[in-house]
Formats: C-alpha cells, structure tokens, sequence
C-alpha cells in the first residue's frame, strides 16, 4: 500500500463484485457513524467558539494564552478569491507579483479529448498526476408506507 493511500486497502467494484450487502448491517453501521461524525463536529464547533470568544479573536492573526501548561491559539485568516476577468486587466507584472495561477482538470472535456484525439489526450496526461480520491456515500432513507 501506498504512503497515505488509506483508500487503496478497501475493495473496489472487481474485487467485491457480486458480494452484495449483509442485510442492512453495513447501512446503519454507516449511518450511526455519518451521525456520531455530526454531532462530535457539533461539539467541536460549539468549544472552538467558547475557546476564540474567551481568549478573543483578532480580526486577522493569532492570539496566544497559556492555562495550566496548555499553550492555546485562537487563529483567524481572512480567505481571499479573485475575480479572474478583473485580475487578466491589471498590469501583467502585478498579476505575477500577486497572484498564483492553478489549474484543474475538466474531466469531461478530458474524456471528450481521449475519444476524438488519443495523441492529444496522451500528451495531456504526460502533464497530469492522478490518484484516487477518498470515496463517499449517500444513503437515502426509505420511504414509509404510511
């Protein structure tokens, strides 16, 4: 297994085909988690909030206090996110000094490019790095016959 691939141990479609459900052990096993994960971030929100209100919260930074050896921070960030078209009009030597470029993957059309032009498409993944992303489930309750 991969370094942090926690993901890659749990069994994928080819490796479970077929095997089906056991009862609904394995739905409220999940749906009891799903609902303990819920109310532990509850909690966890609830005391984050007491701690940055008793310790007090800067407007942007860090503030520091210690209590019986405990050394607790309370930190506030400011999240900043650019509006592209106004940015591409600012002076090209101020967008480099400013502004980090990213960019993603649209798998569709990287799917469409795959079909209609394979050496394209493989020139294109030469620039790519993949790796399976942490899976999910949604479990929708069933309806009550009444």
């Amino acid at each position: 297994m991969m370094e942090n691939d926690w993901w890659s141990a749990a069994p994928t479609s080819e490796t479970n085909a077929g095997a089906g459900l056991d009862g609904t052990t394995e739905i409220s096993n999940w749906l009891e988690a799903k609902a303990a994960v819920r109310n532990a971030q509850a909690r966890l929100d609830e005391a984050t909030f007491d701690l940055c209100a008793k310790i007090g919260l800067p407007d942007e930074g860090t503030n520091t206090v210690e209590q019986d050896g405990y050394k607790v921070s309370a930190t506030q960030r400011i999240n900043f996110k650019a509006d592209h078209d106004r940015v591409a009009k600012l002076d090209s030597e101020l967008r480099e000094q400013l502004f980090k470029v990213s960019y993603s993957v649209m798998k569709p059309a990287l799917n469409q490019l795959a079909a209609i032009d394979e050496r394209t498409y493989h020139e294109v993944c030469e620039c790519l790095t993949s790796s399976p992303a942490k899976p999910s489930i949604s479990i929708k309750e069933p309806k009550s016959d009444e």
